[in-house]
């Protein structure tokens, strides 16, 4: 799967909002966006995020209340994970990067 972004929203070190606006490989998602609020706490980074999306039509809304948002909140605390590792190193991530996802708790994720 892969997504096309723009950044609609800056705070320079501090907030960004996304906006999905291509959708390769993803099944019966119709929009998606997402924020991130980044917060300096010592040598570590705080991320608080939210990740909202919505469905093509109800069938694939059932099919992701049943399956689908526990795959997405999955992917999504990767993708902080690798923000955060990213934040704190300078480092680029890549598929090889070992992420340390005990570092991530996710709360929730929006379906609108």
């Amino acid at each position: 799967a892969t997504l096309d972004e723009r950044v609609i929203a800056w705070e320079e070190g501090s907030y960004q909002k996304l906006e999905v606006f291509k959708i390769n490989h993803v099944a019966g998602i119709k929009t998606m966006g997402g924020d991130f609020l980044f917060i300096k706490k010592g040598n570590k980074t705080i991320i608080h995020s939210t990740l909202n999306y919505s469905m093509k039509n109800s069938l694939w809304g059932f099919m992701n209340r049943i399956m689908g948002k526990k795959k997405f909140a999955k992917v999504w605390k990767s993708v902080l994970a690798g923000y955060k590792y990213h934040i704190e190193t300078g480092e680029e991530v890549t598929e090889q990067t070992r992420l340390d996802l005990s570092e991530v708790s996710l709360i929730d994720i929006v379906i609108q």
